[in-house]
Parts: structure tokens; sequence; C-alpha cells
């Protein structure tokens, strides 16, 4: 007899439990090739984004969707408030579930057999109504993603999903800070330079423990950024423990419109260039290719690429920068989906823009790095084309699908695995950096010995 393998269960899980949410609600599915990497840190196939290292007010290093803007959204009926009262309770209009019970695959219909009855206990027998079915279902696909025991395959409601959308292109509403969303721990991984938060004096590993006096213990990893979140103008208490200060110290942010460019450039002595990209966007490639004009027109002897702190984005962005550097037919990384292919199959990168294959190359790397960021360092590492300086990278080597649901909410599912051109692992793994220089103060102003190493790298490359 031919056992069901659980991949195959999987899939029929997810379809069905999708179909639920049609019977439930109405909504038709629109899936688009997402070009996100990761969670990035965005592929047609990040980050990442994103990320376990994310930008507040969002989830994620690093992955955003590519559906159009202004697609139809439904509201879900108000939540009752409830009142005690002494009359017979109102009845919601009965709901037919057979349709839906009916499109349970025969392998999984016993597994479900208790989820259709506590459904059923709910719609005949909870006190307080109206009910509100749609919850419910965010509810359960919440809980269904959550159980995959994998912090990139989510489920996002609509305001969060149009959030993540809007954070992963550099304009959002929000404090500023980059976050691990992985640990058990909210750890801030960087402020974003400018933003309301730097300004407040949040610093780089700052632990934010409490949001508005609500301890963060208590809530879901998928929902512990949630309060951060608000209109512009609005205050925010962050309750924050910091190494070196005993308890605990509380700071009062006020949220800003942020708008993060993707690419700068800051010429500095012996005619060296230091380009720093914060995110993988859709802003990126256009961005980049401006600023190696500059480099041409300045006509700068070496470049310092700093993705220190980007938390990835569209895997695409990383292959058109690689493309910038490398060949033509260059391997930018290799697609591990075994499960399906059972090969690595490598991804190319794209040169389809100015290439500079001979100017000297260092790329600074930290902790914050991840995803398509990881996938650039260790393409460069590989090719020997850059020297990378630094600590070791975030470790984000997985690649998330994006399907966008017809009322704006959205899924992220881990498809594949991504390595090095040479097979090195990234995920769970990292890189490392082939001269390794710690950056204990990272406070506006303060020394920055990975730069000074970076510098010196680069002077000795490019000497006569």
């Amino acid at each position: 007899m031919d056992t069901p393998s659980p991949a195959r269960s999987g899939a029929a899980l997810v379809g069905f439990l999708v179909g639920m949410f049609l019977v439930l609600s109405g909504f038709a599915l629109g899936i688009v090739a997402d070009r996100t990497l990761f969670g990035g840190p965005a592929t047609s196939t990040s980050g990442n984004t994103t990320a376990a290292t994310a930008v507040v007010p969002t989830v994620p290093p690093a992955p955003t969707d590519t559906v159009a803007p202004g697609r139809p959204t439904s509201t879900p009926r108000p939540m009752a408030t409830p009142v005690p009262t002494v009359t017979p309770r109102p009845s919601d209009p009965s709901i037919s579930l057979d349709p839906a019970q009916n499109t349970t695959p025969d392998q999984l219909r016993a597994e479900f057999d208790n989820f259709w009855k506590a459904f059923n206990l709910l719609e005949k027998g909870f006190y307080y109504r109206p009910l509100n079915e749609q919850n419910l279902v965010y509810g359960a696909l919440k809980g269904m993603f959550s159980a995959t025991g994998d912090d990139y395959t989510v489920f996002l409601p609509p305001d969060a999903a149009k959030e993540r959308k809007a954070s992963d292109n550099g304009q959002f509403v929000g404090i500023g800070i980059y976050v691990d969303t992985s640990k058990d721990d909210l750890v801030i991984t960087a402020p974003i330079p400018g933003g309301p938060a730097e300004a407040a004096g949040i610093k780089a590993g700052d632990v934010i423990v409490a949001i508005d006096g609500k301890d963060l213990s208590t809530v879901a990893k998928a929902d512990r950024t949630t309060g951060i979140q608000g209109p512009e103008g609005t205050p925010v208490r962050l309750t924050i423990r910091r190494a070196g200060t005993p308890g605990t110290i509380d700071i009062t942010v006020i949220r800003k419109k942020i708008t993060v460019p993707a690419v700068t450039l800051d010429v500095l002595p012996n005619d060296i260039g230091k380009i720093t990209i914060t995110a993988f966007n859709d802003f990126t490639n256009q961005q980049l290719d401006d600023v190696l004009k500059q480099v041409s027109d300045k006509h700068l002897k070496g470049i310092i690429l700093d993705l220190r702190n980007n938390g990835g984005g569209y895997v695409d962005g990383a292959q058109h920068l690689l493309g910038r550097f490398l060949p033509k037919d260059s391997v930018a990384m290799l697609e591990d989906r075994r499960p399906t292919g059972g090969k690595l199959t490598p991804i190319l990168v794209k040169a389809d823009g100015q290439q500079l294959l001979d100017i000297p190359i260092v790329m600074l790397v930290n902790g914050g790095t991840a995803s398509a960021s990881e996938i650039t360092a260790g393409s460069l590492q590989d090719y020997g084309r850059a020297t990378l300086v630094g600590t070791k990278t975030f470790g984000k080597g997985s690649e998330q699908e994006v399907t966008e649901l017809s009322d704006g909410s959205s899924v992220r599912v881990t498809v594949a695995n991504w390595y090095t051109p040479k097979e090195h692992v990234i995920q769970k793994q990292g890189l490392i950096p082939d001269d390794v220089v710690e950056r204990p103060d990272t406070a506006p102003g303060a020394t920055d010995p990975q730069l000074d190493k970076a510098v010196a790298v680069l002077r000795a490359k490019i000497a006569p």
C-alpha cells in the first residue's frame, strides 16, 4: 500500500486550510512569483527579508512581495465588547461547514475531526456575540505557520503585510531600528542612522523587555514588534536591558516617517570610496549604478562595500550587485531544493550594468549582515574578489516564496536553502571574515576599528 509521505501530507494540509480559508471568508488567492529572499534576510522565489533581522515596525531581515498596490481589502466584523447579561444571547446566522469538511483529503480527515469539532463548539456555544469568523481564520493560519517551527515561515494579516512591504522598500512610519526576531529576547541589532531611535539613545545590543509597560516574555515571537508600530507623531515607551547597566531603563521614542536610502557613497582619503548598502529593495540597483558612475567619474582607486546591518531583501538585488564586480557567467549562489530537485542549482549573476571588474574591494560585515547580503559577501569571498573584514555574519540562508491573498494578507513559506559558489553553508552558520575585527562601540562619533582595518587592507591592495 502506498503510504503518503510527510511532504505530500504537508502539501495536502496547506491545500486544505487554504480551501477552508476560501469557504469561510470568501477570499480569492492572488499568487505571485515573489522576488524575495529569506525572510531578508527577498526573490521571486527576500531577505529578508525579512530578516531574522527586521526593520521595525515590520516582521524579518529581509523579504517583500511584488504585488501591485490597491487590491481590495475585506473588513472583518467588529469585535463585540463583553457585557454581562441575563437575557438570552443572540445567535449568529448558522454556517454550513459541509463544503469545507468535504474538501479535507482522506489521509487527513481523522486528524481534522477535532478541528471541526472545536470550531463547531465555538460557532454553537460561544457566549459573547457576534463571533468574528475572520479573526478565527487568521488565528488558525498564524497557528499553522507557527507550528512549522521555522521562524521565517509566517502568515501576516493585512496590516502587518502592508507594513512589511513598505518597510522592505525603505519607507515606513516607525522608530527606526533593526531587530533580531529569531532569538528568545528581542535584540536591537542596530538603530537606523539619523532615525528617532538613534536620537533617543537606543544602541545596538539593547534588549527590549517591555513595550509601553507590556512584558514581552508573555508575547509570542511573531507578535513582539506589534506594540512598536503606531501612527506618525505618537510616542512609544521601550523598557530596555543594556549590557553593563544595572536593572532596566525606559526610553520614549516618537514615531516618525522614515525613508532609508539603499545606497550611499562617502569619499575617503587616498581616493577610496565607501559604498554603504542598507538593503536590497526596488531602489538598490539604480542607486548602485548611480554610485558606481561617481566612482568612475572621480577615478577612485578602491571600494569598501559596507554591508554591516544589511538584513537582505530581493535576491536579484544581490545578483545585480555581484554582476557589477564579477564576469557575467559567474555563479552568485547555489540553490538547494533537494526535497523536490535532488541537486544544487547554480544561480548566475546579472551583469546588465556598469562593470568594475578590476577595482580592489574590501567588504565590511557583522552579525547584522544577513540573507542577500551574505550571498553577496560569500560569493565575492569565494571568488577572491573581496576581502571580508568585521565579525561573523548572521547565518540566514533560507529562501521564502510569498503568496499574497486578495484581502492584503500574505503567507511566506521556506522552500529552499542557499549556499555560496563553493558550497559553504550559510543557514545557521554564517560567514567568517578574512580579518575578524570587533567594534565594541557603535554610538555616533565613536571610533570604527572595522573601517580602519578595511582602509588599511584596501590601501595595501591598491599600493603600486
